[in-house]
């Protein structure tokens, strides 16, 4: 089944029901999908042929979502990249695009040019043409997606829609209806699945650039649930303790893409809602675990507990499957995981093997099927007296302390060329970096960080992982 076709059944059943919203404006069903089906006829008449991926280059969600579903009417795939050029780099087949920049029209075999007036149009209409229907397989392929993680190596994904509807069917935790308010965009693997989620089931998906904005917006509509990355979180709790929005709709605030730390999470719980959900998943897999936060007990890094249709293993160096709570590496497989990258095994560094997913991660999994995620395997560090770190542990002890707004740590060198370990922090305040050093040594020891270095911001991607290539160029940068 084609995965936007719920979404439809809402324009006959509730037409006059809010689908989008966000500062200053709504965007109705029966708008939203004669929208869409306009987009689609006008797509349609430019050339554009079922099954060949289209490049989507437009920034605002609402007209992203609009896409879509035009495109999606097609049977025509579509991704969010820079370029055509980047999309040949990583394995993608780009066969048209559709952007707001004139320049990109000269990339692709297809090209449509549209702006603001293009969408407008497309939304005031009462009665639009409708587009031929097209048969679509679950095998079919609906987005193409990029990953980088923290690597900040480009990967793409082509995803199926049989895949994003067991992604759905996994996904227990996320809201269904009402009123939620997404802080990550529907371009992203993760909003795209809230949008799919939020809309196919006739609630109001909600969005806003920032934090401000964003709680007006939950004010204003009066948002049931907020999605949001950890970075994301920490922007509205520090924006609501500026200046206090009524929030008394919220029922739930779930977060994702990184460890939250402990005082993060109370900080959610005292200004935006006290019911906290936690959830661990990947671009290849999509969500497969989550949790409220009030089931998880006193363990840090606990995530939640296993999608029903997901399956994750903790296993040793030889991909044998470890005791429950024994460390060791974490793979995940479901029916809705990717088969692999777009430019073929050759490209998967080891990622995909024998039908599981290694994410990269270090941890564990009780017998009631907690998982605890430790850390990156690949930011696992030797400091100079030959103990091992774990990078999220000792930036989760200095988050605690509350000294500073943000901190990254990762492996470094002294001028002489020995190892060390570095403390990349925003400082709440003054900055001491040899205040800091003193005082991390006598509370955390021979894993206390050699060096602590001011940036103005720790480099996250759009899921709030750090990106700590980045982080180290920012360190290694001559003025640094």
């Amino acid at each position: 089944m084609n995965v936007y076709e719920p979404i439809f059944f809402w324009g006959k059943a509730a037409p006059h029901r809010t689908a989008l919203a966000f500062p200053g404006g709504s965007v109705s069903y029966a708008q939203l999908c004669n929208a869409a089906d306009g987009a689609a006829v006008a797509i349609a008449r430019a050339g554009f042929r079922p099954r060949e991926l289209v490049n989507v280059v437009v920034v605002n969600p609402a007209f992203q979502i609009i896409l879509m579903l035009a495109l999606g009417r097609l049977n025509i795939p579509c991704c969010f990249i820079k370029s055509a050029a980047l999309g040949a780099e990583l394995g993608l087949k780009v066969a048209g695009s559709i952007s707001e920049d004139p320049n990109v029209r000269r990339e692709t075999l297809r090209s449509l040019h549209v702006d603001h007036n293009w969408f407008i149009s497309k939304l005031g209409a009462e009665n639009p043409p409708r587009p031929e229907p097209v048969d679509t397989a679950d095998a079919d392929v609906v987005r193409a997606v990029v990953t980088s993680g923290t690597t900040g190596q480009p990967k793409a994904l082509e995803l199926t829609h049989g895949a994003f509807e067991a992604r759905l069917r996994a996904a227990t935790l996320h809201p269904d209806s009402g009123r939620t308010l997404a802080m990550v965009a529907p371009s992203s693997s993760w909003g795209y699945l809230l949008a799919l989620k939020i809309l196919r089931s006739g609630g109001a998906f909600c969005f806003a650039p920032f934090p401000d904005d964003a709680l007006n917006v939950c004010e204003s509509v009066r948002v049931d649930v907020i999605c949001a990355s950890v970075a994301q979180a920490a922007t509205l709790v520090v924006e609501q303790k500026k200046l206090p929005r009524e929030l008394s709709s919220v029922q739930r605030v779930f977060i994702g893409g990184s460890l939250a730390s402990p005082l993060l999470v109370q900080d959610i719980q005292a200004h935006l809602c006290r019911n906290v959900g936690v959830g661990y998943g990947a671009t290849e897999t999509g969500q497969s675990a989550s949790a409220p936060v009030s089931t998880l007990g006193a363990g840090e890094g606990a995530v939640g507990f296993v999608h029903p249709g997901m399956r994750i293993e903790i296993v040793d160096e030889n991909d044998r499957p470890v005791p429950a709570g024994r460390s060791g590496t974490v793979r995940v497989a479901g029916p809705g995981s990717a088969q692999g990258y777009a430019k073929g095994p050759a490209s998967d560094g080891g990622e995909f093997r024998n039908g599981w997913f290694y994410p990269g991660d270090i941890g564990s999994m009780s017998r009631e099927g907690l998982l605890t995620i430790e850390g990156r395997a690949s930011e696992l560090v030797l400091n100079k007296g030959g103990f091992k770190v774990n990078p999220a542990a000792v930036e989760d002890s200095i988050r605690r302390e509350g000294r500073v707004a943000d901190v990254a740590v990762l492996a470094g060198t002294s001028p002489e060329g020995a190892p060390e370990i570095w403390a990349a922090v925003v400082p709440k305040a003054s900055f001491d970096a040899e205040a800091l050093r003193v005082f991390f040594e006598n509370k955390l020891g021979a894993v206390a960080p050699d060096r602590f270095l001011r940036v103005d911001a720790i480099p996250r991607n759009e899921m709030g992982k750090i990106q700590y290539k980045a982080v180290l160029a920012k360190l290694s940068a001559p003025a640094a």
